[in-house]
């Protein structure tokens, strides 16, 4: 009896050992899928580290405040009942200057019909963010600088910074005049700037009403404002 007992209990024993080492063999099926998965899970995280780094190291100290938006300015014929100007038109020579790290998209001009029949005038739309600074300043200076210019908002002494600046043609039926055209946000208003480039260029400011550009030829004034939202320049002959 004892001697079945004794081989009853070591069958039991053998079974026993057999599955357990059965069960060994799929744990580490089990870790070595687990490993497979683990390392995967790590390579792509280590991708998604080194692509963020690259970003930060790109831009390593990001501008608060850098959404593109609409600026737009507008040079419009005056109130010309004789027709005299048929046509405004703008060419954007490529030349500008922005606030460091403020984005710049370009410049769309876009022809309109005035109340006037046969008359045009433009909208210059600028894709670029806002933020004041000197060097758009320092740039539209050199360009046309700080007597020739006109402004719809302030007085150009009361001036520190510009948003932006950009250059380009004015033409005026076939008239062409290289100008220089600014966007400054003084006292939370975004006034727009304008100022020739060369010689010729002057300045007028008579006792009633807006000073005035008056063109190299002396065939055009350009003057501040051409609506309620002075959001431009209106031009008559001179």
């Amino acid at each position: 009896m004892k001697t079945l007992k004794l081989v009853l209990l070591t069958a039991l024993l053998t079974i026993g050992l057999a599955s357990c080492s059965s069960g060994d063999d799929d744990n580490s099926c089990a870790n070595k899928t687990d490993t497979t998965s683990t390392t995967q899970q790590a390579t792509t995280t280590t991708g998604t580290t080194e692509t963020e780094c690259s970003l930060q190291s790109a831009t390593p100290n990001p501008v608060v405040g850098v959404t593109v938006r609409d600026n737009y300015v507008r040079f419009a014929p005056d109130q010309d009942t004789s027709g005299s100007i048929k046509t405004i038109r703008f060419e954007w020579d490529n030349g500008y200057s922005i606030t460091s790290g403020q984005p710049w998209e370009g410049v769309n001009i876009a022809t309109f019909d005035t109340l006037y029949t046969g008359q045009k005038g433009i909208d210059i739309n600028v894709r670029a963010g806002r933020q004041g600074s000197n060097p758009p300043l320092v740039w539209f200076n050199k360009r046309s600088g700080d007597v020739d210019v006109i402004s719809n908002e302030y007085s150009w002494s009361e001036i520190d910074s510009l948003n932006f600046a950009f250059s380009g043609y004015l033409i005026i039926n076939d008239d062409r005049y290289l100008v220089t055209v600014g966007q400054e946000g003084f006292g939370g208003a975004n006034g727009w700037w304008v100022g020739g480039q060369g010689p010729g260029w002057s300045r007028h400011v008579p006792l009633f009403g807006h000073n005035y550009l008056l063109t190299p030829d002396k065939k055009w004034r350009i003057l501040p404002g051409v609506d309620v939202m002075s959001t431009g320049f209106i031009i008559d002959p001179n």
